[in-house]
């Protein structure tokens, strides 16, 4: 069984976590789960121990912290027999699950709906998008290959989901982890893909404190109490865990009862060369989910929009209307 909020964060003593459940999603009689919100202390914090990746989707990888509880262990059960029992993209399994129902998109300048495949005559085409969005379904084959169909390049194997990733009684527990920097669709859309990676998904978000950022990373724009609101209001997160440790360990993983940890694979070294990729660890425990990047953008790219855009003085009358005035 899964723990409640409040026996968590009682065994967590100072972990700073801020809980959130969604209602159950894309199901027409929408049987809502546990719903519930608190709201997380806005602080900015000075631990030193925390850890961020301020790329395309910020360090993706830890959980919500759990109770000491009975985790699923490992059963002796093929992979053939287990992936019959996975969510398969021809099974069109987006209708069940966690995840929150994907929102409409319109375009006000297009008149008839009907047309908005096409989009010409929208202000803004959708072709002017990075890539094509992954349907939840397209997400799910992609993991249910690497699980099941690992390819022989990789040099890890992932664990089999417990219960498959379909019991709603117990939630597959997925932790991501990143700096979160000027949150961008990006990050949105790398946390999406660790929402849809299972039917039932408990998404943990760890975000790591300004302190950290600086001494392992460099400084956010951002401080650290303003990453944590703009994290814990993406729709697809369930938890957030402030303060989030940089490098994950044995520890981070019990004391959040952690199944997968979700990440780009490309190896993540330490700013101080100690550690040629921080999630070695995660992956030789088959622990790692491998999220895709979204191309176009990151925070450091829009940073040097900002930039170019300043230099052109773009946003001399914006800054003037909040009395900054620069040469």
């Amino acid at each position: 069984m899964v723990p409640n909020i409040a026996a968590t964060t009682n065994l967590l003593q100072g972990v700073s976590l801020s809980p959130r459940f969604h209602a159950d999603a894309d199901t027409d009689t929408e049987t809502n789960l546990d719903i519930s919100r608190s709201t997380a202390t806005e602080r900015d914090s000075d631990v030193t121990a925390a850890s961020p990746y301020d790329g395309d989707v910020e360090f993706a990888a830890r959980s919500y912290a759990g109770q000491t509880q009975q985790q699923s262990q490992p059963q002796a059960v093929s992979a053939a027999s287990a992936s019959a029992n996975f969510p398969n993209s021809s099974a069109s399994l987006s209708a069940f699950g966690t995840a929150p129902r994907e929102a409409p998109s319109h375009s006000w300048a297009v008149g008839d709906p009907s047309q908005l495949t096409s989009n010409d005559r929208a202000e803004t085409p959708h072709s002017e998008a990075p890539v094509p969005i992954s349907t939840p379904d397209t997400i799910r084959d992609y993991i249910r290959k690497a699980i099941y169909e690992p390819d022989p390049l990789r040099d890890y194997r992932i664990n089999l989901p417990p219960d498959g990733g379909r019991n709603p009684n117990r939630p597959v527990r997925i932790y991501a982890d990143g700096v979160y920097d000027l949150f961008h669709y990006a990050h949105s859309l790398q946390l999406r893909q660790a929402k849809h990676f299972f039917p039932c998904v408990h998404l943990i978000v760890g975000v790591v404190s300004s302190a950290s950022c600086a001494q392992h990373k460099n400084e956010p724009v951002l401080n650290s109490a303003e990453r944590y609101a703009s994290v814990r209001n993406c729709r697809w997160v369930d938890e957030v865990l402030e303060d989030a440790p940089w490098i994950i360990d044995q520890s981070l993983i019990d004391r959040l009862q952690i199944d997968y940890v979700a990440h780009d694979e490309a190896p993540y070294a330490s700013k101080d060369g100690g550690n040629s990729d921080i999630y070695r660890f995660c992956k030789e425990q088959g622990k790692f989910l491998p999220t895709l990047r979204t191309p176009g953008v990151s925070t450091s790219e829009l940073l040097g929009r900002i930039v170019s855009q300043y230099r052109q003085h773009s946003f001399d009358d914006k800054l003037a209307k909040i009395g900054l005035h620069f040469d």
